[in-house]
């Protein structure tokens, strides 16, 4: 049996992906394939069994209490994906996550699915950094982190060489299909349909209609939460953040501000030389016959009488990234955030009992306050001021 291992990575269309799948079960069932039937919850629920306790972020804690529910629940996941593979043998499973690409070590995973499948392929796709790195940025605030927990260029992690060559390493490098992000390089220029054109040549013929969805926010809303999570603890996603984020992304007056684009020289310069090695080797090893990714050629030395620019520090990069979004805060779509964030009405009585929920998930979490849901303490009070509290 025949299991297809879309491992993402993150902002790479993985979401689109997996709408798409979910609304296809019975036509790809009908074409010779399975796969969830909730392919979202399929791909927060199979990874966890083989990440650590990290991964146990604000969304899946909402729904799981704990980390053992949140395992029990993966495990779940997987029980039904075996049965479901076995009961139709002549069928290829397509299994797709974004979370198996930031796996420590996939030899886990991989074992699992060989007590079940004896051919594994897996798709990997890849963007250009710069892009890559303005999508996470977004995607990050959205989610909820503050300034102080967004990378910054000089320490942003580009890790797909290293995810393939651990794929690799278990599957075969035979096994590993990598496709370049770039639109002009999709078929289509549509990840959807790229997607499985590139299933149809690993297996057997499939059509699906597109299903693009997680559409980025423009670069005013994402200001406006980037202030918002100075306040916001991150432990338990909220019903009152899910129905803020719902709003802002309802407002077609909001749609029609332009998105975040990085057009600071030195951030992109500083992305672009950290990567540099890396865009090499993919572009050698995995996109060939594709377009390839962007690379910068190495900047000449400079002449010994020209004034060298110093490296700007951690913090200066960090002051640089905020001003970079909060230039998208004009007054014209400021004007329209406070008016869809502010009520006029009180939320319905439903929501009540929620938020008091909420409050007595956090109290069950130790430093549930000064603790990111993936991260070490932050802030934590000191010992002696601890010690002074309690007398």
């Amino acid at each position: 049996m025949h299991v297809i291992l879309h491992i993402g990575p993150h902002k790479t269309g993985s979401s689109s992906i997996q709408s798409a799948l979910r609304k296809n079960v019975t036509s790809l069932r009908d074409q010779g394939f399975l796969t969830a039937n909730d392919a979202e919850q399929a791909a927060s629920a199979l990874p966890l069994l083989f990440q650590s306790e990290r991964a146990f972020h604000p969304r899946i804690r909402r729904q799981h209490p704990t980390w053992g529910q949140a395992q029990g629940w993966s495990e779940q996941h997987w029980v039904a994906l075996e049965q479901s593979a076995r009961s139709l043998p002549d069928h290829t499973s397509i299994i797709s996550s974004e979370h198996f690409s930031s796996l420590a070590d996939p030899a886990p995973l991989i074992a699992r699915l060989r007590r079940t499948f004896d051919k594994i392929t897996v798709i990997s796709y890849v963007r250009d950094p710069v892009d890559l790195y303005v999508s996470s940025i977004q995607q990050n605030i959205r989610g909820g982190r503050r300034l102080v927990d967004l990378h910054i260029p000089s320490d942003f992690p580009f890790g797909i060489r290293r995810q393939i060559d651990r794929y690799a390493a278990e599957v075969g490098q035979q096994n590993v299909v990598v496709r370049n992000f770039s639109r002009d390089n999709l078929v289509g220029g549509d990840i959807v349909l790229d997607f499985f054109a590139t299933v149809s040549q690993l297996d057997r013929p499939v059509a699906l209609a597109s299903s693009f969805v997680n559409e980025a926010f423009p670069g005013a809303v994402v200001a406006w939460l980037m202030v918002m999570n100075e306040s916001y603890e991150r432990v338990v996603e909220t019903d009152l953040r899910i129905e803020l984020l719902a709003r802002l992304d309802s407002i077609a007056e909001l749609k029609a501000f332009p998105k975040l684009h990085l057009d600071l020289p030195d951030f992109i310069a500083a992305i672009r030389a950290r990567t540099r090695d890396d865009c090499q080797w993919l572009n050698a090893t995995c996109l060939q016959g594709q377009r390839p990714l962007h690379i910068e050629p190495p900047t000449l030395s400079a002449p010994l009488t020209a004034p060298l620019t110093a490296p700007l520090t951690t913090d200066a990069e960090r002051l640089q990234l905020r001003q970079w979004i909060l230039q998208a805060l004009t007054p014209e779509a400021l004007a329209l955030l406070l008016s869809a964030t502010i009520r006029i009405a009180r939320p319905d009585a439903a929501a009540v009992p929620r938020r008091r929920a909420h409050k007595a998930a956090t109290a069950a979490i130790p430093d549930a306050g000064n603790r990111r849901a993936d991260g070490p303490e932050r802030n934590a009070a000191p010992p002696a001021r601890i010690a002074k509290k309690g007398q």
